[in-house]
Formats: structure tokens, C-alpha cells, sequence
């Protein structure tokens, strides 16, 4: 018995106890390698093509969101080699929370679990708000028109109808954006100015779009007038590249003009004051909570018949990209590619080391020091662009939450990890070079922005076939997420850190159909009632931290347990490289991620009222801590046959 204490928090299982309890266990065993690959192809393909391409695009990369996805891509193909190796050496349901429970004890295990909340819980909830925006456009185009009051997160404001207003000098906030002063010196304005644009703009937005702040670009030719005296960055060459920074005052009702490609901000207040009684603000997003209940509906059915509605959809999806991508690329023009790397915004100081190492050297200091955001586009937009759109490539490691229910998980697992990324990384690149050819990079800040670039070219019909795709692509994500998080919390409920209601197997379907309602209701929760830039992030962190574990686990495994069989391997001085590089890439995304405030608080709170859980119950209630196995049918493997004579005996009871 592992007795309760300090000790217990490193207490761990031995991969022959999780051999046996996958044996004994009761999920059915009804997925080959093609169900795997298709599983990973229906979680990954979704809300990264068919809305946060453009937002990643417009904001922080540009054309370079091309660079950003072979950066992410890159990560994930390193985590993926590890994912392979575990997933095939320790084909259970619990994915990273077993793994870990194998390696570095059970409290990183519960923390992980943890973790895996927000990468299958929170995630198919951030899905369901991207499925919501092409939900409600389809049923617009098919005369269907949802209350607009019901198609957004609370508070968030929603066009009522079609604006189209044009703001003549409006008021705009000019922070982080690069001014000329009159006797040409430039200065960089903080988060408090406010100046009138001269000039008038175009502002269109389409019914039941979001109302948000409008970025507008302004260049030599346009000019503003401070409303109010301010506080603004001086930047002073002294010597050699070396630059010194003082804040100097900055009168009202100075004149200033602008460097070229500047963007300033109009808030959504103004524009919604441009058009009365065509905006109204959101009550809950009716559509997203309605897409979870109906997803955990069907996963309450079964496995097997999950699985089926599954590659139908998939094979829908991947036509309509593998469409726009064909389709487009006659309509591509190659001068919305250049620049590839549009320059920073606002611009370095002068002096700066502008050469590509020096770029990459300050984009890296940058994000150790929490202001990776305070920037947009250059090297560090990439930096910033990547880790937005690592939310896309999740859908792979839920691939190895598949394990318990593989035919033959030794050969499928590794498979339908590696087979479903690579497959969905050369979609992502080729469908964003076409996207970013069609639309400039500026106008793609849209929810459905792959509709938009087939409306641009004049494909109305394309269009609504792209809708219904992204309609579809989109349900299987929240399918894959939400199956995923529900074995998660069957394998911890059986070893005893959940309440035994998550681990309650449906005799006919088996599946852990309470466990599914549960975590289906919570997800629609927060579905209908936050938004989605707001849970992308909290994903992504959640996410990138867990990979960081695994890669620590791949390494500690090969060295604690050199003679544990391995279906999958890579020689262990490769690996350890694999292991080591990932973690580290892991580790400069989560401090892109963490710079933003608004996920700081929630992702450090999060995780303490989580590990007050593990002290209050998990703790308690551990099987492990007891000496009991956790069985199904009190099976008893034969584990010379598995190649695993060579560790310390089979765990008792």
C-alpha cells in the first residue's frame, strides 16, 4: 500500500498495471488505423482553416502565416514522435494523464489531467463558437434567421443588419502606433491617446457579424490631431546599433502625420453610434450550446456508430478544402504574397539590429518578457501568429486518447498520430497560401474568412458549399474533443481521483454515458457564455503546457525503463533531441500565450483550485494510495507474452 503523503505524490504506476486495466477494461475495442487517422483528420481540420487562419493572418503575420504554420507544424511533428512512442507502449485511455502517472507520479498526473481539461473540454467549447458563426450564416443564406440577440457570447455587439457607414474624421486610439511630429521627430504613442483622423472610411460589416474595434490603415498621406496632451516614447540613436528611450509630452491639438502601413484603432462604440439601431448586444450563444448538447447526444450512443458519422464528415470537409484550394488558386494574386513578412507594427527603435538573426533574437527576448503582443506582424507577429493557431493541431494527440479502444494499438497509434498530421499540415499550408493570395491579409479579421475569399472571387454558390463544410468539419471537431475528455475522466474516475460516476460504463452502448452528459453540459456552458479569443488562448496554454510534460515523460521513461518494450522506437539519443527541442518550442508559445493578462488570470487561478482538488479529494480516494488494481473483469495478464518480464512485479492488490 502507498500509504498518503509526500510520498504519494510521486507514487506511480507501473506500465504493467495499466496493461492489465486496459485489458480488463470495458471500452469497446472497434477502431483500426484508418478510424484513428480519420479521428485525428476530424479534430484537426476545423476551427484552424475555417476561422483562426484569418484572425492570425490579419492581426499578427500576414502573408507569413505560411512561416507560422510550419513553425507550429514543426512543433507538433516533434511532440508527435513522443506522443507515437508512448501511445503504442501504453495503449490506455487516459492518454497524457496515464503516461504521466507512469513516469513522474500521480500529482503531475492529476496535474495533467488538469491540463487536459482545457485542451478537450474547453477546446470543443472554443470549437462550438467557431461552429456557431458558420452555423448562422448558413441558415441566413437558407432564409433561417436565428434573434441576433442569441448568436454571440454575452455583452459582445452584433450588426442587426448590413452596415454600411462611412466615418468621416473620426476619433481613434493610437496606441502602440508610430506618429510624426511636426519638426519630424517620431514618437510611439501609449495606450491612452486619443486623436481625430482626418479623411473619410469606409466601414461595411455584414449582418450578424460581430461589432468590434476596426483597425484602420493610415500612412504619409493621412493626418490626425491629439484631443488631449499625452505621453509618448521618444527613441534616441546613440551608439552603434545601442538606442535609449525617454518619454516626452506630447501637447493637445498637436498635429501629426504617419510612417507608412500604420494601423489605428476605431472602437466599435463609434461604429455602432454610426448606425443606430442596427447593433444589438448578445445574450448567450444559443447555437454553440445547442452544437455541444447535440454532439455529447450522439457520443452517448456509441463508439463505434461516433466513429462512422465521423469519416463521413471528414471526407466532406476535406473536399471542400481540397475544392478551395484547387479552385483558388486560379484566383490567387501573387502581390497580396509580398511582403511575405509585412514590418513591424510599430516599428523598432531606430538603430535596432534589423538583420533576420537580430529579428529572431529580439522576437525571443520579447516573449520571455511578456510583450510578444504588444507588436504586431515582423518575426515576432509569426512568434504570436504561431501560438493562435497551435489551437488547429490539437486534434493529434487526441488520437491517443484512443488507445483502450484500438484493435492493434501498437501499429494503429503511431499511424493515426503521425498519418493525420502530416496530412492536415500540407492542407493548412496550401489552403493559407491561396487565402492570403485572394483577400489582403488586413481584411481577413473575419469569422468565416474562407466564405469571404470565395465571395470576393464571385462564387456566391462556392460559398454556401464552403459553410456547409465548415458546418460539418467543425461537428466532428467537438466530436473528437469531447470523446477525448470524457476517456480522460473514465481512466481518472477508475483510479479513483474523480468521483466513480465518470467511470460508470452504459451496458449497452458501452460507453461512460453519464460521464459524457456531465462534461457535455459544462462545455455547453462555456460555449454559450465566452468568447472565442478568450478560450483559443486558454486552450493553448492549457495544451502547450501538457506537451511540455509529455516530452518529459518520453525521456524519463527511456532511461528509468530501457528494457520496457516499445512497438514504436527511435534510438534514445534521437528522441532525447526530439524531446528536449519540443520542450523547449513548447515552453516559447505557453510565454507568447501567458503575456496576455486576461489569460494569466484565469490560467494560474485555474490551476490552483485544481490542485486544491487533488489535496481535498483525489488525495483521498486514490486507488493507488489504497493498493488497490484497478480492474474490469479481474483479468490476469500474461506478461511475459507482452515482452514486459523485466521489470519489478505486477502491482498487488
Amino acid at each position: 500500500m502507498a500509504g498518503r503523503g509526500l510520498g504519494q505524490l510521486f507514487a506511480r504506476k507501473s506500465v504493467e498495471q495499466m496493461h492489465a486495466e486496459n485489458e480488463s477494461g470495458e471500452l469497446k475495442k472497434s477502431l483500426g488505423a484508418v478510424n484513428l487517422v480519420l479521428l485525428g483528420i476530424g479534430c484537426i481540420i476545423g476551427t484552424g482553416i475555417f476561422v483562426l487562419t484569418g484572425r492570425a493572418a490579419a492581426e499578427f503575420a500576414g502573408p507569413g502565416i505560411m512561416i507560422s504554420f510550419v513553425i507550429t507544424g514543426t512543433l507538433c511533428a516533434l511532440v508527435a514522435i513522443c506522443y507515437s512512442e508512448l501511445a503504442a507502449a501504453i495503449p490506455v485511455s487516459g492518454s497524457a494523464y496515464s503516461y504521466s502517472y507512469a513516469s513522474l507520479g500521480e500529482f503531475v498526473a492529476w496535474i495533467m489531467g488538469v491540463l487536459l481539461l482545457l485542451e478537450y473540454g474547453v477546446a470543443a467549447s472554443t470549437v462550438a463558437v467557431g461552429w456557431s458563426g458558420y452555423t448562422t450564416s448558413l441558415l441566413h443564406d437558407l432564409g433561417i434567421n436565428l434573434p441576433h440577440a442569441l448568436t454571440q457570447a454575452p455583452g459582445v455587439l452584433v450588426a442587426t443588419s448590413g452596415i454600411d457607414v462611412t466615418a468621416i474624421d473620426p476619433q481613434v486610439a493610437l496606441a502602440g502606433t508610430t506618429g510624426i511630429l511636426s519638426d519630424g521627430t517620431q514618437v510611439v504613442f501609449d495606450k491612452a491617446a486619443q486623436a481625430v483622423l482626418s479623411g473619410q472610411f469606409p466601414i461595411e460589416i455584414k449582418d450578424y457579424s460581430v461589432v468590434a474595434d476596426r483597425l484602420l490603415e493610415v500612412g504619409a498621406n493621412n493626418t490626425a490631431t491629439l484631443i488631449e496632451g499625452v505621453k509618448a516614447t521618444l527613441h534616441t540613436v546613440t551608439e552603434g546599433a545601442a538606442t535609449t528611450q525617454q518619454q516626452v509630452d506630447v501637447a493637445a491639438n498637436t498635429a501629426i502625420t504617419f510612417v507608412a502601413n500604420s494601423k489605428v484603432s476605431l472602437p466599435a462604440e463609434a461604429i455602432a453610434a454610426l448606425a443606430p439601431g442596427q447593433t444589438v448586444g448578445s445574450i448567450v450563444n444559443l447555437p454553440a450550446l445547442i452544437g455541444i448538447l447535440a454532439v455529447t447526444a450522439l457520443l452517448t450512443l456509441g463508439v463505434s456508430e461516433s466513429a462512422n458519422v465521423n469519416n463521413i464528415v471528414v471526407a466532406i470537409k476535406v473536399t471542400v478544402v481540397v475544392a478551395f484550394i484547387v479552385i483558388g488558386f486560379f484566383y490567387v494574386n501573387p502581390a497580396n504574397w509580398s511582403p511575405l513578412i509585412p514590418d513591424q507594427v510599430p516599428a523598432p527603435p531606430p538603430g535596432s539590429d534589423m538583420s533576420v538573426g537580430g529579428q529572431i533574437w529580439t522576437a525571443l527576448g520579447n516573449v520571455i518578457t511578456g510583450q510578444s503582443r504588444e507588436s504586431a506582424y515582423g518575426v515576432g507577429g509569426l512568434i504570436a501568429a504561431a501560438s493562435t493557431i497551435f489551437f488547429a493541431y490539437i486534434g493529434f494527440e487526441a488520437v491517443s486518447t484512443a488507445g483502450a479502444e484500438a484493435k492493434n494499438p501498437a501499429r494503429d497509434m503511431p499511424i493515426g498520430i503521425i498519418g493525420s498530421l502530416v496530412v492536415c499540415t500540407i492542407l493548412y499550408i496550401l489552403t493559407c497560401a491561396v487565402l492570403v493570395g485572394i483577400v489582403p491579409y488586413y481584411e481577413l479579421n473575419d469569422p468565416a474568412p474562407i466564405a469571404k475569399a470565395v465571395n470576393q472571387i464571385g462564387l456566391p454558390w462556392f460559398a454556401f458549399l464552403v459553410k456547409v463544410g465548415a458546418f460539418a468539419g467543425l461537428s466532428s471537431v467537438m466530436l473528437v474533443l469531447l470523446y477525448g475528455q470524457t476517456r480522460i475522466f473514465y481512466t481518472m474516475a477508475r483510479d479513483g481521483l474523480l468521483p466513480s460516476v465518470f467511470a460508470k460504463i452504459n451496458p449497452k452502448t458501452q460507453t461512460p454515458v453519464l460521464n459524457t452528459i456531465v462534461v457535455g453540459v459544462i462545455a455547453a456552458g462555456f460555449a454559450g457564455f465566452t468568447g472565442l479569443d478568450f478560450l483559443g488562448d486558454t486552450t493553448n496554454v492549457g495544451t502547450l503546457v501538457a506537451f511540455m510534460l509529455i516530452c518529459v515523460t518520453v525521456v524519463y521513461l527511456r532511461f528509468a525503463r530501457p528494457n520496457m518494450n516499445r512497438p514504436f522506437k527511435m534510438p534514445t539519443w534521437a528522441i532525447t533531441i526530439i524531446a528536449v527541442v519540443g520542450a523547449a518550442m513548447c515552453f516559447m508559445l505557453v510565454m507568447s500565450l501567458m503575456s496576455s493578462e486576461q489569460t494569466r488570470n484565469f490560467f494560474i487561478p485555474y490551476l490552483v483550485v485544481g490542485i486544491l482538488f487533488y489535496f481535498g479529494y483525489g488525495m483521498w480516494n486514490s486507488k493507488l494510495a489504497k493498493g488497490v488494481t484497478v480492474t474490469g473483469h479481474e483479468a490476469n495478464p500474461d506478461l511475459e507474452a507482452k515482452g514486459l518480464t523485466d521489470v519489478e512485479p505486477p502491482f498487488k492488490k
